[in-house]
């Protein structure tokens, strides 16, 4: 009995020791905007340059912020650069640079004594056996055909979740919530400060002259 009883507790302290491999993944949008007759092309998203098989999640994930863009309906054609056709003549260029995109799972600090000192009657009753943080650093930076900078934005952001032993995320770790949150947010502060202009000048006509 006490053998399988360190041999559980074990498997719980190297489970809550881990580094949460990159994902790429992000939610739906939550709602339809009115989209703005503008072309988007957007060039490949860049991540650190240490994360494992950095090359096919940047190209994956700059999919999924394409699909992202076209669901929300952000603006009236969204595209990937390499799509461009010589009669595109009047558009802009997202760049998406992360210097910061990771997970990270560290056991919580009352798991280690509370687990032995109630036999681990505290991991059954559902006290959180580990933390996991989500760090995030994008900037975003838009420029026209002539490569002239119109728009940058930064969005950071650090958050924690405890986890417990019935939480979805204590076997399936995922900040998708989280990355869905900085990168729609990027997109989202250029959408709104171009329609702010626009109201404040054209009313609801574009102007694509930049």
């Amino acid at each position: 009995m006490k053998l399988k009883f360190l041999a559980f507790f074990s498997f719980l302290i190297l489970a809550s020791c881990i580094t949460i491999p990159v994902q790429v993944s992000l939610n739906d949008p939550p709602d339809q905007k009115q989209a703005l007759p503008l072309t988007i092309f957007i060039e490949r998203v860049t991540l650190p340059s240490g994360i494992n098989s950095v090359q096919t999640k940047e190209d994956n994930l700059t999919l999924a912020v394409i699909e992202y863009a076209r669901k929300a309906n952000y603006f009236q054609r969204v595209a990937y650069i390499n799509y461009k056709e010589p009669s595109d003549n009047n558009y802009k260029i997202f760049t998406i640079a992360c210097t910061n995109f990771e997970e990270i799972r560290k056991p919580h600090p009352a798991y280690f004594p509370l687990a032995i000192l109630t036999f681990t009657i505290y991991i059954w009753a559902g006290g959180a056996i580990a933390t996991d943080s989500a760090a995030y650093d994008c900037d975003l930076t838009v420029k026209n055909p002539n490569k002239k900078v119109l728009f940058r934005n930064v969005k950071k952001l650090f958050n924690t979740r405890d986890v417990n032993f019935y939480s979805k995320y204590y076997l399936f770790p995922s900040g998708i919530e989280d990355r869905t949150e900085v990168l729609s947010s990027l997109i989202d502060s250029y959408y709104n400060a171009h329609r702010f202009i626009l109201k404040h000048t054209n009313g609801d006509k574009v102007n694509e002259k930049n």
